[in-house]
């Protein structure tokens, strides 16, 4: 899971310059090592940024998870409830670590999301609901 992680402070990082070009950025390197955090919270650019980072970090998760993962899995095994369960492990697995009190509910929202997926074809309302999810925990 390392390199989701990396991936997302990389899109986090995007996504502040995009929020507010006219600032300085925060230093790359120290940014993905997750040790600089320039922009505090309640600032509008720290608002927008992490609207901009969530989105994209969010769809890299539905896209590859579900829109990639579960449909080869899919072709694979010819069981749909196999490649959902597949996936939504693999989801839950970065939170095993913080106990089964994240584990648990990580794993039956991805249930959920995938069966968005399964039901419309799409991983949009999928990666809206992942979305929607996170801003209500974040209030």
């Amino acid at each position: 899971m390392i390199p989701l992680y990396f991936a997302d402070r990389i899109a986090m990082w995007f996504g502040f310059l995009w929020a507010a070009p006219n600032s300085p950025p925060p230093d790359f390197i120290q940014w993905v090592l997750g040790r600089s955090m320039t922009l505090p919270h309640g600032n509008p650019a720290w608002l927008a940024g992490t609207i901009v980072y969530t989105a994209a970090f969010y769809f890299a998760i539905e896209f590859v998870l579900r829109g990639y993962l579960i449909t080869r899995l899919i072709e694979l095994t010819g069981r749909a409830w196999l490649a959902i369960l597949v996936s939504s492990a693999l989801v839950s697995l970065p939170y095993v670590d913080h106990g089964m009190w994240e584990v648990l509910p990580t794993f039956l929202a991805s249930l959920v999301y995938a069966r968005f997926y399964r039901f419309s074809g799409s991983i949009w309302p999928a990666v809206l609901a992942h979305w929607l999810l996170y801003v209500l925990l974040s209030l």
